[in-house]
């Protein structure tokens, strides 16, 4: 039998069964209370087409939600009906969250752009990027595999006057060096 790359992803999602999906649902809740208070930050939701390719899911995006908790339930009942229905009614594979401070604005030389991406198996891409003037990534504060809820929130939660005077904090002391996110 050849073992195939849509196979072996379907061999992958199977061995994602109700526990392992009730603890990703325990986590998005956590996050749901940890950014109750988090404004101005884009959510969505992504699955992976046959091609291994993430795409946003139509008519699941789900951005300026009036309350991120809004969102995050969205999320928790999607993953809720995989469990009562199966895996063969995957509604999503990755979590994006994104919020841009507009430090710009406040005399800085470009904006912060500060961008979590959550995996269904839980695996967490954290980024803290300093943006040009163009828009582009100029270096990255923070990047890594792992932050803790906590930093999140207080990230997440941030004026844009407070990540400018965090952002500046960092600059002196430790440069254009990009440092690991499980630090935070």
């Amino acid at each position: 039998m050849k073992l195939t790359e849509a196979k072996l992803k379907q061999l992958i999602l199977e061995q994602l069964g109700p526990f392992e999906l009730g603890n990703l649902i325990a986590y998005l809740e956590e996050l749901q209370t940890a950014l109750s208070s988090a404004q101005n930050v884009d959510g969505d939701l992504g699955a992976n087409n046959a091609g291994g390719v993430l795409t946003y899911m139509p008519g699941l995006e789900t951005n300026h939600f009036p309350f991120l908790s809004d969102w995050f339930q969205k999320a928790i009942d999607l993953v809720a009906k995989e469990i009562e229905e199966g895996r063969h009614s995957r509604s999503w594979d990755s979590l994006t969250l994104t919020r841009l401070y507009q430090t710009r604005n406040l005399g800085y030389h470009g904006n912060v752009l500060i961008t979590m991406i959550l995996e269904k198996d839980k695996n967490i891409m954290f980024y803290f990027d300093q943006l040009d003037e163009y828009g582009d990534v100029d270096f990255s504060y923070f990047e890594g595999n792992s932050i803790s809820t906590k930093a999140l929130a207080d990230f997440f939660s941030a004026s844009d006057e407070d990540i400018l005077e965090f952002v500046k904090e960092q600059a002196r002391m430790h440069g254009e060096k990009t440092r690991d996110s499980s630090e935070l």
